[in-house]
């Protein structure tokens, strides 16, 4: 509790005083309320008790109430600062808590290393830790600018060419449907979200008219419209937060036959990811409205699908997209509407 209040006074050195005093307190009661209660029922720890549940119980009671004074007391002086509920606030609070869960995981392993070690085990698990600390901020630091990358390439999208911005969301809508189908990871998932946002970047520098026509396009214009997976590619290929989806910006229009184009890959030499944003780039090509023809009922769109695996689309991932499908509008996803559509944009 002593530690707690006098770091947060180093810690916040340019703070005004009543701020420094305030973190300081919070910290100080929370810690010590957690405390008391953890040492009401554990006066002393041995290392036969970290292989008691009961411990590990009363150790996620003690976090959770030290997360939540620390919250309520932040949560409070800001909405009477704003005079509103402040979601912002509630939000970072539930990812600190998270953290807090961690805290405890560690703190579980310097007790073990002290037990066996002396300090000697501790001061090298914290010497090492001091290093994957930074890893994973910069993972944090990632995800958010790969994020804040995302929207503003969207809001581009959305400004230059409305109709590719809301093909890139529906198309983002199939694939998590689909990878969830799969039980993919969560950060695979979050991963192929982004991939589908920006699968058709490279058409930033096809003609509107082209992309617009309500014609057949022309020998030149089909091959220029052909371009845009090889474009997207060679746009962000250098930039580091891609490279784990440059596969799919570049191979979502290979076929398995071989077929595809802009490299002609063929059956698993295309990237997993790819062979999924494939299925969902075509079934939404199929199914929404375009300048130049009505879009068609899912039901023919999915036997488009069917009568093309094994040759344009993997097969195996045809048929998980199918039950995600069925799965989501029920196995009569042949009375599939319109207004479905209006719900996916």
């Amino acid at each position: 509790m002593i530690f707690m209040f006098v770091s947060s006074f180093l810690i916040n050195v340019k703070k005004e005083w009543y701020k420094k005093l305030f973190n300081a307190s919070k910290n100080g009661i929370a810690i010590f309320t957690a405390s008391f209660i953890f040492h009401y029922f554990f006066p002393s720890i041995t290392l036969y008790d970290l292989y008691n549940p009961f411990l590990l119980i009363i150790l996620m009671i003690s976090t959770l109430l030290y997360e939540i004074l620390t919250m309520l007391f932040v949560f409070i002086v800001v909405t009477i600062e704003k005079r509103k509920f402040d979601v912002n606030s509630f939000i970072s609070a539930v990812t600190s808590t998270k953290s807090a869960y961690l805290t405890v995981f560690l703190g579980i392993i310097n007790v073990v290393l002290f037990y066996y070690t002396n300090l000697i085990g501790v001061a090298l698990f914290t010497f090492l830790i001091y290093f994957i600390r930074p890893a994973l901020q910069y993972r944090y630091i990632f995800d958010n600018e790969l994020s804040t990358y995302t929207t503003f390439i969207l809001h581009i999208l959305k400004q230059m060419d409305p109709i590719t911005y809301g093909h890139s969301e529906r198309v983002k809508y199939w694939t998590i449907l689909m990878a969830k189908k799969m039980k993919l990871p969560q950060s695979e998932i979050r991963q192929l979200s982004q991939a589908a946002s920006w699968h058709d970047v490279g058409k930033i520098e096809i003609p509107l008219n082209i992309i617009d026509k309500p014609s057949k396009l022309t020998d030149e214009e089909y091959a220029l419209m052909k371009s845009h997976p090889e474009v997207g590619y060679q746009l962000v290929k250098e930039m580091h937060f891609f490279k784990k989806f440059l596969p799919v910006i570049r191979c979502h229009h290979e076929k398995i036959d071989g077929t595809g184009y802009p490299m002609g890959l063929k059956g698993e030499e295309i990237p997993m990811h790819a062979r999924i944003m494939a299925i969902t780039d075509a079934f939404d090509a199929m199914t929404y409205d375009r300048s130049y023809r009505q879009g068609m009922p899912l039901k023919d769109a999915v036997e488009e699908l069917l009568r093309y695996s094994g040759t344009q689309f993997d097969e195996n991932l045809v048929k998980v997209f199918i039950e995600a499908l069925k799965d989501k509008f029920g196995d009569n996803y042949e009375k599939y509407t319109k207004e479905l559509l209006s719900e996916v944009s």
